[in-house]
């Protein structure tokens, strides 16, 4: 451990304060460099995930989101690292667990994270020269390519525009959800920097200049407005050093006007409302988003804003949240839940009430103002209270932030206060507080909050945001009409210099950097790779006839439960009510709880308990089982098994009533799942069309299954009888497994639980159900109201008479980071692109937020071609090698280990496959290469192909399409 002194100078910064804090098991070290003012935290544990971050205060003066465009260009290439995209490079050969850049309302951030200390070094370094050495600020083609900028291939063609962030932001900008994010804003802040979207409105984004970009570099990119983060075991004098010697050292403090003046009370209740785009002949009137918003506190206030996450859980997020269900009840809206913004100065709190109409926006403020003046006369639900408290300190204490490194995760929950004079070291001592909700709940805490910081808010408004039809086709009509307009206003030379321009941008584009830029860019050695692959064991015994499975891992006292059950005797008929029946366990009434009380006594005593339905492919088919997962501390896991117990054999699934507010609540959250992810549905759509087992899953989760939500909700007491039978039909002792995971010492007490389990199933007698693939067509179109598409290309490679081989994770990564990423993104403008293959046989690849239809499938079927001609030396192939470990070496959660364990097990999938696979991925050449080319273009000759998003591209296409669809089947 490193041994520092408060007042001391190491490395140019100064030692401000230096603490223990248990909460994040670091020992805190603040820093402050003497010449320029830069800010430096370093939490010092034994985590060998490395972490860190330089940051900026970014405050926007306007919509052409400046931030963001700079946020991308920043990363193609600096002084020292000249490539045309480092960032992208860095992808194809780094074992980097985390590489991003993002861009918040106010500040703009750049972390990365390694458990390789060398790869750590030149990940840090690279990032440092990015930020403060670009190219972008010398070279207006990297703006033109981020940014936007106008195409025209030649002087008769139609003039357009074009680049990766307006392209990222029309798609952002279709979704609901987005809107009424900007309309809320718009109305709470009106002197405030927050009424500005820093991302970019597309319709902003080309008043951006060069000048005015590079502008925004000089005042900001500023070591005296800097915030730098380190985490982890790492040699820091190294890093203190590099960061200092390499930049600091050279610039002088200066004085840089980024003061964020807070939103003065306003007199009254502010209102704004917008538009989002739905297909023609697809409104019912119902579509519509209210939110009633309040300016609630500042988020250097840590103890406010832990509290108003457990606050909005306890007035909206479940059965028995008092605010949800008085909307609800009265019929206002479909579905209500809270939005907590604690990212900005003065945080944001948002009751949103979805699937209703503008016409009752009068009622639903009514409506919120009574029930949370009801509660200050009677009080919060004691027990609602403590389990939300219970819920948050269990997720906190869990610490599983999905993709993200833990040590990411306390540094960006630190940037909310540090940015604005919160003593950093303050920001993540956060245990204390559940102490003090706990005690300060029994004297009227939190309803002292609703009065004080809600409804005396000296800030707050009403938004709004209702459908209308064909609105994206009359938008991008307008926009080409003054497009046009534009164009025909140009000279002669000014129309020339427009055609010269793009095509000087794309010969920058398809122009290769030399080998001797391209070394310039930092990779490990080929020995740097470990050879043996991670495998987790999985104990497996016979319980009375059916598995019981324990996968033994250090989860520091957590046990994560499965109650699985196999649905092979589930007719396709009932596939859609299985998919339903798993969102519907630990939702509906039971015996000993009803709707309100299940989810209380679920988070008093777990972290969650919830049903799932997966579909386990391989290259002998596919099994679906559904699942009862929970998790819960040790000392509380016979509770979680009893609560669980209890939902599998006791669910009322005649209570009509609320299993319709479930079904409508489920809707509405698949009316909005796809406004950001609608690269994985068109993906998903196009495995349906292809194969059983894409179908079957689309069926239980996916397109097919929204369909099905529509009708289930118009006929509830049909889908009540419709949910008991196929209960009957999974819930037997013969589609049992019980699977857990958690330290070896709880093993006996999972042995026995499942024992107990066990015993109250009785066997079933029902035949399995066939399950008969009833594809018809292979290519599909479905709009929704997206100004931009998603397109997917699938093909099977099996069925082409080819296996599964680790090489083509390298594979995978060669047409992601030569190929797709240079056409499709950076010079067809989509925001993003992959591909990938399946170990049953299926491959696919897709684009995100891509603002073309035609020349992107063309460029999926030339996949195969570029594979076969590229030509790639030996350190390229240990570059990509090193990407795609580096995928399959990424830190796990405990959660996600579990999931990959009782995957490969119900797959037959052994540890001496998973070496296998390792080995075959270390043993790439250049001829595999070529002869994954021919396997592409094999695996992809009876393909399917989907497109979502845009009814004007779609249309525009339509050629290409045997059927052509709206989203929501009314």
């Amino acid at each position: 451990m490193n041994k520092f002194e408060t007042g001391m100078i190491y490395n140019g910064f100064k030692l401000i304060q230096m603490e223990e804090v248990e909460d994040i098991n670091s020992r805190c070290h603040v820093f402050e460099h003497e010449k320029t003012g830069a800010k430096l935290f370093y939490a010092q544990n034994n985590d060998e995930n490395k972490v860190f971050f330089v940051a900026f205060k970014t405050p926007p003066s306007d919509n052409c989101g400046t931030a963001h465009i700079m946020e991308h260009s920043v990363l193609c290439g600096s002084e020292k690292y000249p490539a045309k995209d480092p960032f992208n490079t860095l992808v194809k050969g780094s074992l980097n667990t985390y590489l991003n850049a993002l861009t918040y309302s106010d500040k703009t951030m750049y972390p990365v994270a390694s458990c390789n200390h060398e790869d750590f070094k030149n990940l840090m370094d690279v990032y440092l020269d990015a930020v403060f050495n670009p190219r972008a600020v010398r070279d207006r083609k990297i703006f033109m390519q981020e940014g936007w900028h106008f195409e025209l291939e030649n002087k008769d063609a139609p003039l357009k525009l074009n680049g990766v962030v307006y392209n990222e932001m029309k798609g952002a900008f279709s979704g609901p959800d987005r809107l009424l994010g900007e309309t809320i804003n718009k109305t709470l802040f009106k002197d405030s920097i927050y009424k500005y979207e820093s991302g970019g409105n597309p319709e902003n984004i080309p008043d951006l200049t060069y000048e005015n970009f590079v502008g925004f570099y000089n005042e900001y990119y500023h070591p005296s407005n800097s915030f730098f983060y380190l985490y982890g075991d790492m040699d820091v004098e190294y890093a203190l050093e590099r960061i200092n010697s390499g930049y600091l050292e050279k610039y002088d403090r200066k004085e840089i006007k980024n003061d964020i003046a807070d939103e003065p009370a306003h007199t009254h209740c502010g209102f704004a409302s917008d538009t989002f785009s739905v297909p023609k002949g697809t409104k019912t009137g119902k579509e519509s988003m209210i939110s009633f918003n309040f300016v609630v506190g500042k988020s250097t206030d840590t103890l406010l804003s832990l509290s108003m996450d457990v606050l909005s859980y306890v007035l909206l997020e479940t059965s028995a949240s008092p605010v949800k269900k008085a909307v609800i009840d009265k019929g206002i809206a479909q579905s209500v839940e809270g939005w907590f913004d604690n990212t900005t100065k003065q945080m944001v709190f948002s009751i949103v009430a979805k699937n209703t109409s503008c016409r009752k926006i009068g009622s639903f403020k009514d409506t919120v103002l009574n029930s949370l003046k009801d509660i200050l006369k009677t009080g919060l639900d004691p027990k609602l209270v403590e389990s939300a408290i219970n819920y948050y300190e269990f997720l906190l204490r869990e610490a599983d932030y999905g993709y993200r490194p833990k040590g990411l995760a306390y540094g960006m929950d630190m940037m909310k206060g540090w940015l604005h004079g919160q003593n950093p070291v303050e920001a993540v001592k956060i245990w204390k507080y559940f102490d003090i909700m706990r005690e300060r709940a029994k004297d009227g805490y939190f309803e002292n909050i609703i009065k004080e910081n809600i409804l005396m808010s000296p800030i707050h408004s009403i938004a709004a945001v209702a459908a209308e039809e064909g609105k994206e086709e009359r938008l991008e009509a307008e926009l080409q009409k003054r497009l046009d307009e534009y164009k025909k206003s140009l000279s002669d030379s000014e129309v020339e210099s427009i055609v010269r321009e793009t095509k000087e941008l794309i010969e920058y584009q398809s122009a290769q950097d030399s080998q001797e830029i391209l070394d310039t860019i930092p990779m490990l050695k080929k020995d740097d790779i470990k050879k043996e692959a991670s495998f987790d064991r999985v104990v497996g015994e016979e319980i009375r006839g059916v598995k019981s499975l324990f996968i033994p891992l250090d989860t520091n006292g957590i046990i994560y439960g499965k109650i699985m059950f196999t649905l092979n005797k589930v007719p396709r008929e009932l596939v859609p009510y299985a998919g339903l029946l798993s969102r519907v366990l630990g939702r509906i009434d039971t015996v000993r709880y009803d709707y309100e009380t299940l989810p209380t006594e679920i988070n008093m005593y777990t972290g969650g308990i919830a049903g799932r339905l997966s579909v386990y492919k391989n290259k002998d088919g596919f099994k679906p089982v559904m699942s009862l997962n929970g998790k819960a501390l040790a000392r509380n896991g016979k509770k979680m098994f009893e609560i669980m117990e209890e939902i599998i054999f006791g669910s009322l699934y005649s209570s009509v009533d609320n299993l319709t507010k479930i079904i409508l609540d489920l809707k509405a959250e698949y009316e909005r799942r796809y406004d950001n992810n609608g690269h994985a549905a068109a993906v998903s759509r196009c495995e349906a069309l292809l194969s059983a087992a894409g179908e079957y899953e689309d069926l239980a989760k996916g397109i097919a299954f929204s369909d099905f939500l529509q009708l289930a909700a118009e006929n509830p007491k049909e889908t009540a009888q419709n949910l008991k039978k196929t209960a009957d039909l999974i819930f037997t002792r013969d589609n049992l497994i019980v699977a857990a995971c958690s330290d070896d010492k709880n093993a006996g007490f999972v042995s026995r639980s499942a024992e107990g389990l066990v015993q109250s199933f009785a066997n079933g007698k029902n035949p399995d159900a066939e399950f008969v693939f009833g594809g018809k067509i292979l290519s599909e179109a479905i709009e929704t109201g997206s100004k931009i598409v998603y397109n997917a290309m699938c093909g099977n490679f099996a069925k082409a008479g080819y296996s599964y081989s680790g090489k083509m994770s390298v594979i995978k990564n060669i047409i992601n980071t030569e190929f797709l990423w240079n056409e499709v993104r950076v010079k067809g403008g989509a925001y993003g692109c992959g591909a990938g293959f399946d170990r049953y046989g299926g491959v696919y690849a897709y684009s995100y937020r891509d603002p073309n239809v035609a020349s992107t499938y063309k460029n999926f079927r030339d996949i195969g071609s570029f594979l076969k001609n590229v030509s790639l030396s030996e350190k390229d192939i240990v570059r990509y090698t090193l990407g795609a470990v580096n995928v399959a070496d990424r830190p796990k959660s405990n959660a996600d280990r579990f999931e990959t364990a009782l995957s490969r097990y119900i797959n037959g999938y052994s540890k001496e496959d998973v070496q296998k696979e390792r080995d075959e991925l270390l043993s790439v050449c250049a001829n595999d290469v070529k002869v994954f080319g021919e396997i592409f273009d094999k695996s992809m000759e009876n393909n399917a192909v989907c497109t979502f998003g845009s009814e004007t591209k779609i249309r525009e296409n339509s050629q290409m399409f045997e059927e052509i669809r709206k989203l929501y089947k009314r």
